[in-house]
C-alpha cells in the first residue's frame, strides 16, 4: 500500500543522509 512505499521512500532518504554523513567524516 501506500504506506509501505512511503515507508521505504523514507528509508532510502534516511540511508542517503548518512552515507554522505559518513562519507564526511571519513574524509
Amino acid at each position: 500500500g501506500a504506506g509501505q512505499t512511503l515507508r521505504m521512500f523514507v528509508e532510502q532518504t534516511l540511508k542517503e543522509m548518512v552515507d554522505e554523513r559518513v562519507r564526511v567524516i571519513a574524509v
